[in-house]
């Protein structure tokens, strides 16, 4: 068997679960040799993909979202071992990022009909990330739209959003990179090797996902009413032009702040005291559409 398939039944507010009986005939007529495995709860995915590495398989195939990589990441051999996937998560962010088809059928045909390339990793602390971390509104937005995810899918992160809008209040950070030295109090620190979170926020339009290096954008602290005004571009992804938004290139860096914060990663919370990020250059091989070019692969 060269292929392991991990599959979250839970992705998509169950929509994993309800496809899996056409991805599998899809790929089996594919000539896809593969096992596959369902996940059974947090952090399952993770030992899963340790597993599966361990046991030789070449390829690690993620049938579910945005979460369910970051835990496949945190536990594969990343120089041993390609990474696939068919997303059927809720925001299937950094699918969009990489040129992954979004129809589960397309992306299967990328299996055996695209090419591989590598593509960087971003770490905080000993965890890594593929797509983007980062603190403020948008990591209380994610908190509050995996309570609600169960039950609204794709409307949770406009319902996390409009709450966190209402009770959210701008805090004090300092930032330290080897070319930047920045304090303020500010909205979100967002730290992207991809473009786009929250289900098609292009946040960090300008990310590359093998240039080496993580853009840092920062929503400096504003009026409320001007925040909600600005809050759309982010959709299109000509928010950068705001004068109270800042964009840096690192890539090493320190966010420090007056106390512990909440963390997104990959839509994931992390609760740490101390940030410290950093890019692993090429450090993942995916597979890609056979049409994606170096250094302008999200297009």
């Amino acid at each position: 068997m060269d292929y392991y398939v991990i599959v979250n039944p839970a992705a998509g507010k169950g929509k994993s679960r309800k496809v899996w009986p056409h991805i599998e005939k899809t790929l089996r007529h594919l000539n896809i040799s593969f096992n596959y495995e369902f996940t059974r709860g947090f952090d399952h995915a993770r030992k899963l993909a340790l597993q599966a590495s361990d046991e030789k398989y070449s390829h690690i195939v993620v049938v579910g979202g945005d979460g369910t990589l970051f835990e496949v990441i945190n536990g594969m051999n990343h120089d041993k071992v390609t990474l696939g996937m068919i997303p059927v998560g809720t925001g299937n962010d950094f699918a969009r990022t990489a040129g992954i088809p979004l129809d589960w059928a397309e992306a299967c045909r990328v299996l055996t009909e695209g090419k591989e390339m590598a593509v960087d990793l971003g770490r905080i602390n000993e965890r890594y990330f593929i797509n983007l971390s980062g603190t403020g509104l948008d990591s209380m937005t994610a908190w509050e739209a995996n309570r609600y995810k169960k039950y609204l899918g794709k409307l949770s992160y406009v319902m996390g959003l409009l709450k966190q809008l209402l009770f959210f209040k701008p805090f004090q950070i300092e930032l330290l990179g080897r070319d930047v030295c920045y304090s303020a109090p500010i909205w979100l620190v967002s730290v992207a090797n991809g473009r786009y979170y929250g289900n098609g926020m292009m946040v960090a339009p300008q990310a590359v996902l093998d240039d080496g290096l993580l853009d840092i954008v920062i929503v400096e602290d504003l009026p409320r009413l001007e925040f909600l005004r600005v809050f759309p571009r982010v959709y299109k992804g000509n928010h950068l032009a705001h004068p109270k938004v800042r964009v840096f290139r690192e890539k090493e860096l320190e966010i420090k702040a007056e106390k512990p914060l909440p963390v997104h990663c990959d839509g994931e919370i992390l609760h740490l005291t101390s940030l410290k990020y950093s890019i692993l250059p090429g450090k993942l091989q995916i597979k890609v559409p056979g049409s994606a070019q170096p250094l302008v692969l999200a297009g």
